[in-house]
């Protein structure tokens, strides 16, 4: 399962990676409804035990980020998600970061394209 917010990328995530990958939210609120972000999706963000119940839950391999969010939630997601060694940053652009989970499945992926952590900052 990916988790992604880039809204120019919806229907590639959601069309393109149909029956290998499912995509557990995107950018369009209209798709969810409120209850949705309000109890699962901010909460896992904000918070790291709703985090792990909903990785083990979900068991997401790929997170695809918008990382322009500004919300205090997302950033906090971000921050984590950064020091967290489960997961390996393997891209990053001006708007987007993709996070690869660590496992046998993404191992010469990340070993290829891991982004070192101190090129990440806090400001």
């Amino acid at each position: 399962a990916a988790i992604f917010t880039k809204k120019e990328n919806n229907l590639f995530m959601i069309f393109g990676l149909f029956n290998r990958e499912k995509v557990f939210v995107d950018n369009r609120p209209e798709a969810y409804p409120v209850s949705f972000f309000q109890n699962e999706y901010i909460p896992m963000q904000n918070d790291e035990t709703a985090w792990n119940k909903k990785l083990a839950k979900w068991n997401f391999n790929t997170i695809y980020f918008y990382r322009n969010d500004i919300t205090p939630w997302a950033q906090q997601f971000l921050i984590t998600r950064i020091t967290d060694p489960s997961w390996a940053p393997v891209f990053v652009d001006d708007y987007t970061i993709i996070f690869l989970r660590r496992n046998d499945k993404n191992t010469a992926i990340i070993k290829k394209y891991e982004l070192p952590k101190n090129m990440f900052s806090i400001k």
